[in-house]
């Protein structure tokens, strides 16, 4: 399994539906709705089947969805992303303009 996130795109529902997972546990399908079959597709999600024989039956069993590991890596993958990007520059470059001030004020004392 590639573990390369730079092409997945995600929805702002979609997002929503995977934050709220990780408070619930299992979820049904149909909490999941449209974008289950493709969360599934992406290994973000992985569905339990529990176990049963093949005779046929007048009800399904009932399947639950859960996250996988490798959402909880492409988190972390988004974590660095944002601080690689956002964070870590914003941070450079105050320090150094409080340190170029600070010697300047020192320097025509």
């Amino acid at each position: 399994m590639s573990t390369n996130f730079e092409n997945i795109n995600l929805l702002f529902p979609e997002k929503v539906k995977l934050f709220c997972m990780r408070f619930k546990k299992h979820v049904s399908e149909k909490f999941l709705g449209s974008s289950a079959r493709m969360l599934v597709g992406i290994h973000f999600v992985t569905a339990t089947y529990p176990f049963c024989d093949i005779t046929p039956a007048k009800t399904r069993p009932k399947v639950t969805h859960s996250l996988t590991d490798r959402y909880y890596r492409y988190c972390v993958y988004r974590r660095r992303k944002f601080f690689d990007s956002k964070v870590w520059p914003l941070v450079i470059s105050v320090l150094a303009s409080i340190i170029t001030s600070i010697i300047t004020t020192w320097l025509l004392q």
